[in-house]
């Protein structure tokens, strides 16, 4: 036999053997000891990521697997995690109402089916697939919607029949008042196997909220970090207050603790938001990196979280960064106060680096009721360190909302970040 001929062979054996062998089956149960996720008959407890990059770094600190919100691009996701050794709870994105899309009209429902139900059996026997994921907050503020609901369980109960070997989940935007979003998925979507919550303020009461709601059966956290926009304090004009990421590190740790560790035979674990960088209200405010793959100490508290180890060098820390225009309204071009301070667990020389960005804040054109606030940042920014801790600040001569930005560096890839508001008076 050619060669040519024994290697054609050879692929349309793989090809087959690809798309027909079983998956790892992979499967909830309930136990004497209460819910477990059992990968190919082992538990497997849910230590993940959200976001896919920096995958090597996340397998370095511990992590088991990593999510993904759509399946656009799940097989480059696949491939990497397999370099890596990793799981991948799969994203099948549904459309959310909050940006218009109607669940009553049945033929545009059928097109979303179709194309997610071709990727179910497209990728359903890969190795390193955990679990489907569908949908993601696709019920807004209409939270008893049971079209949108009815539509969940229809596409699970389908994907399920596609893939009787892995599990299904939907994702809530937290569980409402009253657990209402918990309660409505119970009583409408059967099919469903686990309840992902993203929760970020609210993750340390969660537990006890999903039993005041009656939810019996097992949760996983799909989205954790600190408090959103939308939960912090604000300047008198809307600016959200953002978190240093020293105080970041610390309220990853104590919500995952209080809403994920202390219920490991009830929660299935959950994914940290956002393993990358990502610019939402700030440059900085969920992203656990910077630019270049810098880390910030986020990472390093999910990394003893996930291990018991520090990393051997931790990332510097901001303990806080002040100044008497923060949150208020200055006047053109008037120069400023800026106290700060920073240290390195090690000794570490630093380097600091000063930026400013512009605010933008108008109302959704599809949902007035929400602000969409986006953020450019100025080419130069004019500061003075007079002392270590001191700068002084010349704000910018053109009326408008700005921040001031403080990064610090490390040599060792470890960084922090702090910033405040304030806005230059017309």
């Amino acid at each position: 036999m050619h060669a040519w001929i024994r290697a054609a062979a050879v692929c349309g054996a793989m090809l087959f053997f690809a798309e027909n062998a079983p998956a790892y089956r992979v499967e909830v149960r309930k136990t004497a000891g209460g819910w477990q996720l059992l990968r190919d008959g082992r538990p497997f407890y849910i230590r993940g990521v959200g976001g896919s990059r920096y995958l090597q770094q996340a397998a370095s600190a511990g992590a088991n697997t990593v999510r993904t919100w759509s399946s656009r691009h799940l097989e480059r996701v696949l491939e990497r995690a397999e370099r890596y050794g990793l799981a991948v709870c799969a994203g099948l994105w549904m459309p959310q109402r909050r940006h218009g899309f109607d669940y009553r009209d049945r033929e545009a429902f059928q097109r979303v089916k179709k194309k997610l139900l071709a990727r179910v059996r497209r990728y359903r026997n890969h190795p390193n697939l955990l679990l489907w994921v569908v949908g993601n907050e696709v019920v807004g503020s209409d939270m008893t919607n049971r079209h949108a609901y009815l539509a969940i369980e229809e596409m699970a109960r389908e994907v399920k029949e596609a893939d009787p070997h892995h599990p299904v989940a939907t994702v809530v935007a937290d569980i409402g008042p009253g657990g209402i979003k918990a309660r409505m998925v119970k009583a409408y979507c059967p099919s469903v196997d686990i309840l992902g919550v993203n929760s970020y303020g609210g993750l340390r009461t969660l537990p006890e909220r999903l039993r005041a709601a009656d939810w019996g059966k097992p949760y996983m956290v799909t989205e954790f970090g600190p408090p959103g926009p939308w939960e912090s304090r604000r300047a008198p004009w809307g600016s959200a207050v953002e978190l240093t990421s020293t105080e970041k590190g610390r309220y990853y740790y104590q919500s995952y603790e209080s809403g994920v560790a202390r219920q490991t035979k009830w929660s299935l674990g959950a994914f940290v938001f956002y393993w990358g960088t990502k610019g939402e209200e700030t440059p900085t405010w969920f992203g656990m990196f910077l630019p270049g793959g810098i880390r910030l100490a986020p990472v390093d508290y999910m990394q003893y979280v996930w291990t018991g180890r520090w990393p051997a060098n931790r990332c510097p820390e901001i303990l806080f960064l002040r100044s008497p225009a923060a949150l208020r309204t200055i006047a053109p071009g008037k120069k400023v106060k800026v106290t700060y301070r920073v240290t390195d667990p090690e000794g570490d020389p630093l380097t600091r680096h000063w930026y400013l960005t512009r605010e933008f804040r108008k109302p959704d054109r599809k949902n007035p009721k929400l602000t969409i606030v986006t953020f450019r940042r100025l080419p130069s920014v004019s500061i003075s360190e007079e002392s270590a801790g001191k700068a002084w600040l010349r704000v910018p001569s053109r009326a408008g909302i700005y921040r001031l930005h403080l990064e610090v560096r490390d040599d060792a890839g470890g960084g922090a970040t702090a910033n405040f508001p304030f806005r230059v008076g017309g």
